[in-house]
């Protein structure tokens, strides 16, 4: 979570914010692969200092599958299911393809 925090703090981008905030359940698809391309840069692992990954870290499968439930669970009573839509997309966009699995997949 510290890793998250300096990130947002570092690259403050508050129409952005705005615009995920304000996104309506029935975006279309234009729209919500905007948003996601927009997103994108910020999610980038890659080319952080302080990189975020999406993978829980337990020792074993049973505790892994329940670490993404938990975080699936969550991830949808904080956002709506467009927003689900866009953040999805734009952790597809910034791993570019690879095969991980992840609480948004």
């Amino acid at each position: 979570m510290a890793a998250v925090h300096q990130i947002l703090e570092a690259r403050p981008n508050d129409a952005l914010d705005e615009e995920f905030r304000n996104l309506p359940e029935d975006a279309d698809e234009a729209t919500r692969q905007a948003l996601a391309e927009q997103i994108a840069p910020f999610m980038d692992t890659a080319t952080g200092a302080n990189p975020v990954t999406l993978e829980p870290k337990a020792r074993t499968p049973r505790q892994t599958r329940a670490a993404r439930s938990v975080a699936g669970h969550a991830l949808e009573a904080l956002y709506s299911r467009a927003q689900l839509d866009v953040l999805r997309r734009a952790h597809q966009i910034s791993t570019a393809g690879a095969n991980t699995c992840s609480a948004l997949d």
